[in-house]
C-alpha cells in the first residue's frame, strides 16, 4: 500500500510580533511627524514548546513592493524586492523573542511589506537563506533555501528542526500590533520498516528465539546519492546535487550484551521502535533530507546493515555486512517537506542478517506521494 504519513505535529502558526528596536535601527527613514507603526513578536502556534524554540537561532530577511498593491497577501512574489540593508544577524532565542521592528506611517502608506524567517538549530545551521549569483533584482521568487557545508564541503546532516515562516503585514496587522508568521518545516524524512513476510506477502510474528529483525545489527550506514542541495523559498523547487551524504548509525548500545539482541526497554527512542503489530516487526528513522523533485527523481540510497556475526572463529567475534539498494528498479524514492516516506522491507527470514547473499527473498514495497 502507498501510504505518506505527516509528522506528528506541523507547524500551522507561528505568530510574530515584529517592533523595531531603535531608530537607528528602522526599517526606513522618520517621516515628517516621525510617527511610526509598533508590532511585537510573540510565539504560538506549534511551538508553544518553548524548549524546542530555545534551541534555534533565526533569522528574518525583509522585502516590499514598488508600490502599494489592491491585495499585498495574494501579491505574486515576483512583485516583493529583497531590502538588503535590513538583513538580520543570527538571532537565538531571546534575541528573537525580545527583537523589535518600526515603519512610518508614510512608508506603509507607500508599500506593502513580507517578512520571510529561517529558524535552525542553534549549535550549528543546517540550512541557510540564498539568491543567485550576479543576480541584478533580488526578489522573493529568487530567494532560496540550501544544505550547509563543512569545511571538507560534506553537507551538515539535517535534523527535524528547521523551518521557514512568511508574513505579510496587513491593515489588521498593524490593528493588532501583531504580525502572524505562518512557519513550515522544510525536512522530509525515510523510514523503514524491516518485516517478516511470509511467501504470500502475508506479515508474520518472528520465532520466539527472536526479538528483532535487526537483532545483532549494531550499525546502519545510509548512502544518499543526488540528493537536494537547495529549494525555492516556497518549497516548491528542488535542485539537485550530483553527490553522496553519508549519514551512520549506531545500534550497539541497545543490544544485549550476551546475545546481540535487540534491548526493547533501551531501544524505544527516536532511532528504532517496535512500530506493528507483529511481534519483533521494526521501524528505523532514517535521514532527514530536503524535497525530492516531483519529476526526474535520480534519488538513490545504499543501506548497510552491519552486524556481529553468528560465527565466532577461535572464539573471536567478528562482524560482517549486508547491503540494500533503494529504490527497485524502475521505481523512485520520494521526499516531501513535513512528511516522512515509508519503505517497507518485506523478509522471508526472521533477521534482516539471514537474507541470502543474492537479497533473494526480499520485496521493497515503497510509498509515494499522493
Amino acid at each position: 500500500m502507498k501510504q505518506l504519513y505527516l509528522y506528528g505535529v506541523s507547524i500551522i502558526f507561528l505568530i510574530l510580533f515584529l517592533v523595531g528596536c531603535s531608530k537607528d535601527r528602522s526599517l526606513l527613514s522618520s517621516g515628517m511627524n516621525g510617527s511610526r507603526v509598533e508590532m511585537f513578536p510573540e510565539l504560538e502556534g506549534s511551538f508553544k514548546d518553548e524548549a524546542i524554540a530555545k534551541t534555534l537561532k533565526y533569522k528574518i530577511y525583509y522585502f516590499r513592493t514598488q508600490a502599494k498593491v489592491t491585495n499585498p497577501e495574494t501579491e505574486p512574489s515576483s512583485q516583493y524586492y529583497y531590502i538588503e540593508d535590513f538583513e538580520t544577524d543570527w538571532m537565538d532565542y531571546s534575541k528573537f523573542s525580545k527583537y523589535i521592528i518600526n515603519i512610518t506611517h508614510d512608508s506603509l502608506d507607500t508599500y506593502d511589506y513580507r517578512l520571510v524567517t529561517i529558524a535552525t538549530p542553534a549549535s550549528q545551521a543546517e540550512i541557510e537563506f540564498f539568491f543567485p549569483e550576479n543576480l541584478e533584482n533580488k526578489t522573493l521568487n529568487n530567494l532560496s533555501v540550501r544544505r550547509t557545508y563543512n569545511a571538507n564541503q560534506e553537507p551538515y546532516p539535517l535534523s527535524l528542526h528547521n523551518y521557514i515562516g512568511t508574513g505579510t503585514i496587513t491593515s489588521s496587522a498593524i490593528e493588532m500590533g501583531k504580525l502572524p508568521i505562518n512557519f513550515k518545516r522544510v525536512v522530509g524524512q525515510l523510514v523503514f520498516d524491516i518485516c517478516r513476510y511470509d511467501e504470500h506477502g502475508n506479515p508474520l510474528d518472528v520465532d520466539m528465539d527472536f526479538n528483532s529483525t535487526l537483532d545483532r545489527v549494531c550499525n546502519i550506514t545510509a548512502e544518499i546519492s543526488n540528493y537536494t542541495h537547495s529549494l525555492s523559498w516556497d518549497l516548491l523547487q528542488s535542485n539537485v546535487v550530483n553527490g553522496t551524504e553519508v549519514c551512520s548509525y549506531n545500534l550497539s548500545d541497545v543490544l544485549m550484551e550476551d546475545s546481540y539482541k535487540i534491548d526493547w526497554e533501551k531501544a524505544e527512542t527516536s532511532l528504532i521502535i517496535s512500530s506493528l503489530s507483529f511481534r519483533g516487526a521494526t521501524r528505523f528513522w532514517g535521514p532527514y533530507l530536503l524535497a525530492t523533485p516531483l519529476e526526474n527523481n535520480t534519488m538513490k540510497v545504499k543501506l548497510t546493515f552491519k552486524y556481529h556475526d553468528t560465527y565466532v572463529p577461535g572464539g573471536e567475534q567478528t562482524t560482517n555486512s549486508i547491503e540494500l539498494k533503494l529504490p527497485s528498479s524502475g521505481k523512485t524514492l520520494p521526499v516531501q517537506s513535513n512528511t516522512f516516506t515509508r519503505t517497507t522491507i518485506k523478509i522471508l527470514q526472521n533477521r534482516i542478517i539471514d537474507v541470502k547473499e543474492d537479497l533473494g527473498g526480499i520485496t521493497i514495497d515503497p510509498s509515494f506521494p499522493q
